[in-house]
């Protein structure tokens, strides 16, 4: 079993990326290199605040730099569908191998496929977020101070990206 495709949207310098790891060259040891302020770090974050306790909660230095205009300028009408920061992984597996580890995020029992998708999921909780600035004098400061404290992570599996889509998540 191995995780062959990363992809990570809106979190701080990845809007959206995508890390295709290659079946014939899985090992043991990876490594992440690249320039400096390529996203190392992000990515690395990334998973430490999905997999960790409340003490690493997002907040609004965690958006993209393209989103947090957005989220300041947030209104009854906004469409927050985008705001979110995702997190997917597709896991492959094969049936020799012990699935105890992923066995509550296979949704089909068909022999033929060999793929888990997860996505991770935070996004701000817009009505209970839009009560709390009604009664704030300055709505961007409070923004940015206190974002973290509107944030719903969620865990989703799915089998297609269609399953995706706002409308389609339970």
């Amino acid at each position: 079993m191995y995780i062959s495709k990363i992809r990570i949207k809106n979190f701080r310098l990845l809007k959206d990326s995508l890390l295709l790891l290659d079946e014939e060259k899985k090992q043991d040891l990876s490594l992440l290199i690249g320039r400096n302020n390529s996203g190392k770090t992000s990515f690395i974050m990334l998973f430490d605040k999905f997999y960790r306790s409340e003490n690493y909660k997002f907040n609004y230095d965690d958006f993209s730099l393209s989103l947090r205009d957005k989220i300041l300028k947030i209104d009854k009408d906004t469409d927050i569908a985008e705001f979110s920061i995702h997190l997917i992984l597709e896991i492959k597996y094969t049936k020799t191998e012990s699935l105890e580890n992923i066995s509550d995020f296979i949704l089909d029992l068909d022999p033929s496929i060999d793929t888990v998708k997860i996505l991770f999921d935070c996004s701000i909780n817009k009505e209970k977020l839009l009560k709390d600035l009604a009664t704030t004098k300055n709505k961007e400061k409070f923004i940015q101070k206190n974002l973290g404290d509107y944030l719903d992570r969620k865990i989703y599996i799915f089998d297609d990206d269609e399953n995706l889509k706002p409308e389609n998540k339970h």
